[in-house]
C-alpha cells in the first residue's frame, strides 16, 4: 500500500502539466427533488426531537448529514446538483434491477455527501486507508431504489455518472479516487471498520487533474467515493516525518471503543484531527476498554492535532478532547466529561476550522 501511495506521487506531479480550463454549469433542481427533500428534512426533525438517547448510530441518524434525494425518469439524461455545488449527469437507461435496464416508473436516488471533518465525522466515516492516512476533497455515497427495492449497483454496460465536484480547498493540484469497503477490525470482537481503498473501477483512473478549480471523472459502479490523496500530500513526501503509534488511556470509559458506525454495540469513538487538513482519523485498535491505539507508525511526528473522544451510551453522552503535538510513541490520557448532543455536534463541527 505504502508504495501504491509514494507511486501517487509521480503521477500526480505529471498530471498538473494537464490542467487546461472548462465551463462550471448548473441545473437547478426540479420540484419533484424539492417536494421529497422537504419531506427528509421534517422527518429528521421530527427523529432529532424523539431521539435524545440512544447510543452512536441513534446519533448518526438524527444529527448526522442526511442524503440528498433525487427522483429519476430513467429514459431521459439529467444532471443533478447537490448542495455543495457538485454536479452529477445521470445518463438515460443507466440503472439496472436484477440485471435488467430499468426502462419505466422512476428511479429514487439517495446521495450522502460528506465534504469536511464534521460531516464525516458525525457519520462515523474517517480518512484512512489501511495503513494510510488521506486528506478528502469531499466523499460521497449512493442509495438507488426503484419502487423501494434497491437497484444494483453496477450500472449498465456503456453508462457511467459524470460528476463534477468543485474543488473546496482552492489550488491547481489534482486529487484521487478511493472506493469505500467495509471489513473487520482486528481483534475488534467481530466489529467493523471503514476503508478507503484506491479504485478499481476501470471508468474512473487513479488521478483526476484538476481543471476549472473542480474534479471531473466518471464512475460506472455506485460504491462509495472519496475524492482525495496521501497525507502528506504526495510532493511534501520529501519532508514528511518518522511515524508513530499514538496510545490514548480512557480511564473512565463509558462504553466500548467502536469500529464502524458503532458496530457490535460499541460506542467510544477517538478520533484525531491534524491541524489545518480535511483529514480524520479514528483510533480502533482496542486494548480493553479502557485503552485504544492508531495503528502502528501510521501518526507523524511532531504535527499539532486534536484528539476528541466520545461516548453515546443508554442516551448518555460523554465527551473528552485535547490538543496535541505529536511525539514518538507518545500515551495521552482522556478523560470524560458528562454531555449532551448538542455539545457533541458543535464539537465535532469545531473540527473543521481547527
Amino acid at each position: 500500500m505504502k508504495k501504491l501511495m509514494l507511486s501517487f506521487a509521480a503521477v500526480v506531479l505529471t498530471s498538473l502539466l494537464l490542467i487546461s480550463s472548462c465551463k462550471k454549469g448548473t441545473d437547478p433542481l426540479p420540484k419533484e427533488d424539492d417536494a421529497v427533500a422537504a419531506g427528509t428534512k421534517n422527518a429528521r426533525s421530527q427523529q432529532m426531537r424523539e431521539n435524545e438517547g440512544g447510543d452512536a448510530q441513534t446519533y448518526f441518524a438524527a444529527y448526522g448529514p442526511q442524503p440528498q434525494t433525487f427522483i429519476i425518469d430513467p429514459k431521459q439524461d439529467r444532471t443533478i446538483v447537490l448542495q455543495q455545488g457538485t454536479q452529477i449527469t445521470v445518463p438515460a437507461g443507466a440503472f439496472m434491477l436484477n440485471g435488467q435496464v430499468v426502462t419505466g416508473g422512476l428511479v429514487r436516488l439517495d446521495v450522502l455527501e460528506l465534504p469536511d471533518r464534521g460531516a464525516m465525522a458525525r457519520r462515523g466515516i474517517n480518512t484512512m486507508s489501511d495503513n494510510d492516512i488521506l486528506e478528502s476533497d469531499g466523499s460521497f455515497f449512493f442509495t438507488p431504489t426503484v419502487n423501494g427495492v434497491p437497484a444494483d449497483r453496477e450500472l449498465a454496460p456503456g453508462r457511467s455518472l459524470r460528476m463534477r465536484v468543485p474543488d473546496w480547498q482552492p489550488s491547481d493540484r489534482p486529487t484521487s479516487l478511493f472506493t469505500g469497503t467495509t471489513t473487520s477490525v482486528p481483534a475488534g470482537n467481530g466489529q467493523l471498520q471503514f476503508n478507503w481503498l484506491p479504485t478499481q473501477d476501470p471508468s474512473q483512473g487513479q488521478v483526476v487533474a484538476n481543471i476549472n478549480s473542480s474534479f471531473s471523472f466518471e464512475t460506472q459502479v455506485l460504491n462509495p467515493i472519496n475524492c482525495d490523496l496521501p497525507w502528506p500530500r504526495p510532493w511534501q513526501l520529501a519532508t514528511r516525518t518518522t511515524g508513530t503509534t499514538i496510545t490514548v488511556d480512557l480511564p473512565n470509559n463509558p462504553g466500548a471503543v467502536a469500529g464502524y458506525q458503532g458496530s457490535g454495540g460499541a460506542n467510544t469513538y477517538v478520533l484525531l484531527a491534524p491541524q489545518g487538513a480535511n483529514v480524520l482519523v479514528q483510533l480502533y485498535t482496542p486494548n480493553g476498554n479502557n485503552q485504544v491505539s492508531s495503528l502502528p507508525n501510521s501518526i507523524p511526528v511532531g504535527i499539532n492535532a486534536r484528539l476528541l473522544a466520545y461516548s453515546v451510551v443508554n442516551g448518555n453522552y460523554y465527551i473528552a478532547q485535547k490538543d496535541i503535538t505529536t511525539t514518538a510513541g507518545m500515551t495521552e490520557s482522556l478523560t470524560f466529561a458528562p454531555s449532551n448532543a448538542a455539545a457533541l455536534t458543535a464539537a465535532l463541527n469545531a473540527l473543521n476550522s481547527y
